[in-house]
């Protein structure tokens, strides 16, 4: 049997290495030289944010340094701006409201003092004719009649009843004149039983005393001089005269406040 048979098998019969494949380079000593060796460019380290970075130097420092100041001074100038807008905002409101109140308070106060004091010379001068009376001439006189009536007032808060006294009588010349005032003032009463207490005093056919005016014999009554019961008038009018008052004081507060408010003190 021969080699090829036995299945032996030659070193040298199968193909070479790669390595034997591989053309040597060879200078000319005969020496191999090493291959060369590429030189590749590295990537840039990643930089850490947290690492402080180098103060700048010269003009970009100073400029960096100028810049920061002037940005948070506008900020904090746009914020006085604006609480200072804010404020002068409020202040004209106030001025407004104030100057809205105190024209209110002047419309209302003229009506209520104009009515008031209107009402107020009016009967203060019924009282003083009446009260002038008390000088008149007596005179003798005969009583005819006397009565009450009922006059009804209405109003938009509803109606209200008087009852006013009425009385007839003669005088002088032999009874000859004829009168029907029990006063210059209108006896009038809320309740009937004031009203009738009058009539009262003057029955039909009873004798009484007239008072005609010194200068007008035609012009007379029965009650002369201010009696209690016209009083009530002035009583009447104390509470409207310190609401007046009261308005007049309010309205001189508020012309202060709005002069104050107008003309601050520096």
């Amino acid at each position: 049997m021969n080699k090829g048979e036995r299945g032996d098998v030659n070193p040298a019969d199968g193909p070479a290495p790669f390595w034997d494949d591989a053309p040597a380079s060879t200078s000319e000593t005969g020496l191999a030289s090493p291959a060369s060796v590429s030189l590749g460019i590295l990537p840039a380290a990643a930089v850490d944010e947290a690492r402080p970075q180098a103060p700048l130097e010269g003009n970009n420092a100073a400029s960096a340094v100028g810049q920061e100041p002037r940005v948070g001074q506008a900020i904090e100038e746009d914020d006085r701006g604006t609480l200072s807008d804010h404020m002068e905002s409020e202040m004209d409101d106030e001025e407004s409201s104030t100057v809205l109140g105190v024209l209110i308070l002047a419309l209302f106060g003229l009506v209520w003092i104009g009515a008031t004091q209107a009402v107020t010379v009016l009967m203060v001068g019924e009282l003083m004719v009446q009260h002038e009376t008390r000088n008149w001439q007596e005179t003798s006189g005969l009583m005819q009649e006397s009565w009450v009536t009922e006059q009804e007032d209405c109003s938009d808060e509803g109606c209200s009843t008087e009852y006013c006294v009425n009385v007839r009588y003669t005088y002088g010349y032999g009874n000859l004149i004829s009168g029907d005032q029990l006063s210059t003032m209108e006896d009038c009463y809320s309740a009937l039983g004031l009203a009738e207490r009058m009539v009262e005093r003057y029955p039909a056919g009873a004798d009484v005393s007239v008072y005609h005016h010194p200068d007008d014999m035609y012009n007379s009554i029965l009650e002369p001089g201010l009696a209690l019961r016209y009083m009530w008038m002035l009583l009447f009018l104390v509470p409207f005269q310190l609401v007046s008052v009261g308005i007049l004081y309010l309205f001189g507060s508020s012309v202060k406040q709005a002069v104050q408010q107008a003309n601050p003190r520096p």
